[in-house]
């Protein structure tokens, strides 16, 4: 992304009050292997990496919507 990296983004989702139980997921075209864990630590709930599906989007929102229900 031109301004921020999405590592940039959660950290700064996180520092809004109020959005604290908000989910973050996300996504990415990295094939980096470090990234995932970097964004996990960085606050993202749920981190899928580019090729992805439609099964594994709606796999991912169920996943957050059973977190956030429980």
């Amino acid at each position: 992304m031109p301004i921020m990296n999405g590592n940039e983004i959660v950290k700064e989702i996180r520092d809004i009050k109020g959005l604290g139980g908000v989910p973050v997921f996300m996504y990415s075209a990295s094939e980096d292997p470090d990234e995932r864990e970097q964004a996990l630590l960085n606050g993202a709930d749920f981190y899928y990496q580019k090729p992805f599906t439609t099964d594994g989007v709606h796999r991912m929102i169920r996943e957050a919507l059973e977190s956030v229900n429980a």
